[in-house]
C-alpha cells in the first residue's frame, strides 16, 4: 500500500511539473515604434535536461515601417532561467534577496507594480552579462508559462540603429 502511494505521489509530482511547462504558451502583441509597424512574440516555456532549468523561447515576427527599408524581422531569442520562475515562488524568493546571479544574466526584483487588470506583479529586470539586451517583465502569477503580462526588451548594439526597445503586452 505504501509503494502504491509513494508512486501516485510521485506521478502527480511529474504530471503537475509538466503541467506547469507544458500548456507553457502566452503571445504578445510589440506595439508600435518609429521603426516598427506591427509585430508579436510567443513566448514558451520548456523543460531542459536539467529539472532545475526552464527554457523560455520567445519566437518573434516585426513588420517593419516601409519607409525605414529595413526588412521584416524574425527569430527566436532563447534564455535559460531558473525552474523556479515558471511559479510565484521564484519571484518571492527574488523580491526577498533581489538580486540573483544566473549563468549569463543577472536577474533583479524591482518592487511591485499593477498593470492593466493585474494588480501586484513582480517587476523584474534580466541583464545579458555580455552587454548584448536586457529586459523588464512585469510576472502575474495568473498568466501562464512565464507569466510576463508586460515586456521591454532592449537591444544595446543593432547595426546602423544602436540602442532599440521593443515593448510587447500580453494579447488579452
Amino acid at each position: 500500500m505504501k509503494l502504491f502511494l509513494v508512486i501516485i505521489a510521485l506521478f502527480s509530482i511529474i504530471l503537475n511539473a509538466s503541467d506547469i511547462v507544458s500548456k507553457s504558451v502566452i503571445v504578445h502583441d510589440m506595439q508600435s515604434t518609429r521603426l516598427l509597424e506591427r509585430g508579436h512574440l510567443v513566448i514558451t516555456t520548456n523543460l531542459t535536461n536539467d529539472i532545475n532549468v526552464a527554457r523560455i523561447n520567445m519566437d518573434y515576427f516585426m513588420k517593419m515601417h516601409w519607409y525605414t527599408f529595413i526588412p521584416n524581422q524574425s527569430g527566436t531569442l532563447i534564455q535559460d532561467l531558473p525552474i523556479e520562475f515558471t511559479r510565484e515562488e521564484g519571484y518571492l524568493n527574488l523580491e526577498r534577496v533581489n538580486h540573483i546571479d544566473y549563468r549569463d544574466v543577472d536577474i533583479y526584483h524591482n518592487g511591485r507594480w499593477n498593470y492593466l487588470h493585474f494588480t501586484y506583479c513582480h517587476k523584474i529586470t534580466i541583464v545579458k552579462k555580455n552587454g548584448e539586451w536586457s529586459a523588464v517583465a512585469y510576472y502575474h502569477p495568473s498568466v501562464s508559462s512565464t507569466g510576463w503580462v508586460l515586456m521591454l526588451l532592449t537591444y544595446n548594439n543593432i547595426p546602423a540603429i544602436g540602442k532599440y526597445t521593443i515593448t510587447s503586452k500580453i494579447r488579452l
